[in-house]
Parts: C-alpha cells; structure tokens; sequence
C-alpha cells in the first residue's frame, strides 16, 4: 500500500472557505502522533495526495511500532484469568 502512493513533487489544490483555490507546489508531510502530540510515524507524499489515501498505510505502520495500553490490558486480564 505505501508504495503505491505518489511520491513526485506536484502542485496540490483546494478551495478555502471563501471559495478561493489555493494551490502549492511540493511534497506533504503525513504524520501520526501518540497521546501528547508524539510523533510516531510519518510518510512523505506527493502535495496532490490526500490524507484519507495515507491514512490505512500509516496506520498499519504505527501499528508495528507502538503497543495500545488497552491491548496490554486485555493481555494481562486473560494471563490472570488462567492463573
């Protein structure tokens, strides 16, 4: 899945509140962040990209990477239940 995002720079667009196109030029910077704003992932994409295509690929790489308290709650109620 991530290496079917788009990468290349290109110009990204979209219209403001008034109804104004705003467009830039570049690459966009995805990132996912842990309980106090710590980053924990990130995937660089074209400026064209929007965030709902990066969100299934980020996600699965925080997924990786962090452990959720509630799973190791989850985990430790089952160990203790066999106990």
């Amino acid at each position: 899945m991530l290496d079917d995002l788009p990468k290349d720079c290109d110009v990204g667009s979209k219209k403001n509140s008034k109804g104004y196109k705003k467009s830039w030029v570049g690459y966009k910077l995805h990132i996912d962040t842990a309980d106090g704003q710590v980053p924990v992932s990130c995937v660089l994409t074209s400026a064209s990209t929007h965030d709902s295509q990066a969100a299934i690929p980020l996600a699965e790489i925080t997924h990786k990477r962090v452990t959720n308290l509630y799973d190791l709650i989850f985990h430790i109620q089952l160990r203790h239940c066999y106990i």
